[in-house]
């Protein structure tokens, strides 16, 4: 893990993709319980 940190930032862009992904599923989950309700 230690070699991926100065490879090119790869560690930053995983976890900008798995944040963009989290807060996809954050709005989707409530846009559902607003549908829903």
């Amino acid at each position: 893990m230690a070699t991926l940190v100065g490879s090119d930032g790869a560690v930053v862009w995983l976890v900008a993709v798995l944040l963009v992904l989290m807060a996809g599923l954050g709005l989707a989950l409530l846009a559902a319980t607003r549908r829903f309700r």
